[in-house]
């Protein structure tokens, strides 16, 4: 049996808004699990506003493309370039 790495599964991307304006760039093959997780941690704080099907390594590519923004892990400050990206995957994708 082979071994897929992460990075060539299939899965999903997501963006997470928490109070503080804060975007969560994500990835996970179970996204409603994973969110789920998070609202936990973060005390119902936050918001999923997009979702997207990517492969890992996008996610990796958003967090490169956004690193100057980045606040803390996967968390980037609200930006009119980050808001873009938000907004162009709810339109491809539609609202989750």
């Amino acid at each position: 049996m082979k071994r897929t790495l992460a990075s060539e599964r299939d899965g999903f991307v997501y963006f997470l808004r928490r109070g503080d304006d804060a975007v969560k760039i994500g990835w996970s093959v179970d996204p409603n699990e994973r969110t789920a997780w998070i609202y936990r941690v973060e005390d119902d704080s936050v918001e999923l506003v997009a979702l997207f099907p990517a492969r890992r390594f996008v996610e990796y590519e958003l967090h490169q493309r956004f690193e100057r923004d980045r606040v803390d892990g996967e968390w980037f400050r609200s930006t009119p370039h980050l808001e873009g990206a938000v907004q162009l995957v709810q339109i491809l994708w539609g609202m989750p």
